[in-house]
């Protein structure tokens, strides 16, 4: 069995390694070139590498005994044979050593580790502490640091949030501190592999099944964690580039729309998350950093993107034809109504849904997941709608921020009196982050600490922001508003 905290001497030139143990049961081996971190099952660790030295990074699989251990590792992290050979001796004095970088830190500096780290007291700390200000240039200190909160890295300097080991050592501790990265280090598709093996813990047999999908219409939850869990499995196999596994799930993701049509809008998350996901790899391979794999690697990217298409046997901007009414706008919050005829008086959203999918509040006939699945798609349409109309008679912003706010505030009152009004929230947030493409951060002031984010209308959310996202080119990939199949 593996034996933590414990000098294993290794035979490849480098001194030693020590396996410690992470959060949520990870295991992390440290060496002078570099870490290894995955998870271990029986007497056997799998997991990925990655070697400082010579910047390479790949699978490895340890199986350990009673003196030592036996690895074999490959370059990459696709699925393939592991070549590679490595053999480690557990040293005779057994010793439980201290990591390189707790060694090379100050008295003051392993006292505040040892008081224990986190993102809100360090940032209420940061502003105007200059020997803070040090620390976030001293690599050893922020090694330790990410271990206990990731959201460290946000205040690292910029040369530390371009470091490979340290944005991987933060991603260890939470795939979110990718946010926190280099811009041009968070499309490394390396990372972002690295990312994904993280969340499924080194499985490399992922698979999406038709219950992956039908789950968006029988399952009542917030849609937003429903299609955060599909979307993970679609990165991996983007990332992994499994063709034809990523082709078996378009096709079943196609026919599962064609027969759930308002689960349209699943369709535009997927392709959203993988453009996404390309841009930032293309964008990787002109940074400096940027090897001859990354940029092959970024070419079978690019023909897997091309699969994803809107091969779909119906037409959503008809079927889902909505209209915001906006007459009065510009006088009254209040006054915004949608409807699916274009300057026709319309109803407030949860009633304008309820109107078109012939459901009653506190029925037989009520369905939280149809009740999502067309909101989320209805809005899409209508947002297009709305951008084109804007197009022509100068954009404002603000507007959109009234827009936003109609679905957000509950006004059908049965629904607001049973203290069920999060479902204009639900389908709100789902749509900014996993349609639009802004992630919490940069509109929920809950879920943020920048200062330049505002609110309307005392709401939590900075509505005006994602207006200014709405700009009618937003929409000219997708096969659109009715508007535009009106001309």
């Amino acid at each position: 069995m593996i034996q933590l905290y414990t000098v294993y001497s290794i035979d490849n030139g480098v001194n030693s390694v020590v396996f410690t143990e992470g959060n949520k049961g990870s295991i992390t081996g440290t060496h002078n070139d570099g870490t290894m971190t995955g998870f271990q099952e029986g007497n056997v660790f799998k997991g990925t590498f990655h070697n400082t030295k010579v910047n390479a990074s790949g699978l490895i699989e340890i199986t350990f005994h009673e003196s030592g251990f036996e690895a074999k590792w490959k370059n990459g992290m696709e699925p393939g044979p592991m070549r590679g050979k490595w053999v480690g001796e557990l040293k005779a004095d057994g010793n439980k050593p201290v990591t390189k970088s707790i060694v090379n830190l100050t008295d003051e500096q392993k006292v505040y580790l040892d008081e224990g780290v986190n993102y809100e007291d360090f940032d209420a700390e940061y502003n105007g502490d200059v020997e803070k200000l040090e620390w976030m240039k001293d690599k050893a200190f922020l090694m330790e640091a990410v271990k206990q909160d990731e959201r460290i890295l946000k205040y690292a300097s910029d040369e530390l949030k371009a470091d490979r080991e340290l944005v991987l050592e933060a991603i260890k501790n939470d795939i979110s501190a990718i946010d926190y990265a280099d811009g041009d280090l968070q499309g490394d598709p390396e990372i972002l592999a690295f990312r994904i093996d993280t969340h499924f813990r080194g499985d490399n047999n992922i698979e999406i099944t038709v219950d992956d999908l039908s789950i968006f219409t029988t399952d009542n939850s917030n849609p937003s964690i429903l299609i955060e869990k599909l979307l993970f499995k679609v990165e991996f196999l983007f990332l992994k580039n499994t063709k034809e596994e990523f082709k078996e799930f378009h096709k079943k993701l196609i026919d599962f729309i064609n027969a759930n049509h308002e689960c349209y809008w699943i369709l535009i998350a997927v392709s959203k998350r993988i453009d996404c996901i390309y841009a930032n790899v293309e964008n990787y391979i002109y940074s400096d950093f940027a090897n001859d794999q990354a940029k092959s690697k970024c070419e079978e990217l690019e023909e897997l993107r091309d699969i994803i298409t809107f091969g779909i046997d119906f037409k959503p901007e008809i079927e889902f034809e909505t209209y915001f009414n906006d007459s009065e706008i510009r006088y009254d919050w209040n006054a915004c109504k949608w409807s699916n005829q274009e300057d026709e008086e319309g109803l407030p959203f949860t009633e304008f849904i309820m109107n078109q999918t012939d459901m009653e509040w506190d029925d037989d006939s009520w369905s939280d997941s149809k009740y999502y699945n067309h909101a989320i798609s209805r809005l899409w349409i209508g947002l297009q709608n709305y951008s084109l109309k804007q197009s022509n008679n100068g954009f404002d912003e603000e507007e959109f921020a009234i827009l936003f706010h109609e679905v957000i505030e509950e006004k059908y009152e049965p629904i607001q009196d049973s203290g069920n009004g999060h479902y204009g929230s639900f389908v709100f947030e789902t749509v900014v982050e996993y349609l639009l493409g802004l992630s919490q951060n940069d509109f929920n002031l809950n879920e943020s600490y920048r200062d330049d984010l505002e609110d309307f209308n005392g709401w939590q959310y900075d509505l005006k922001k994602i207006g200014l996202k709405c700009d009618c080119d937003l929409f000219d990939d997708w096969p659109g508003a009715s508007e535009f199949v009106k001309r």
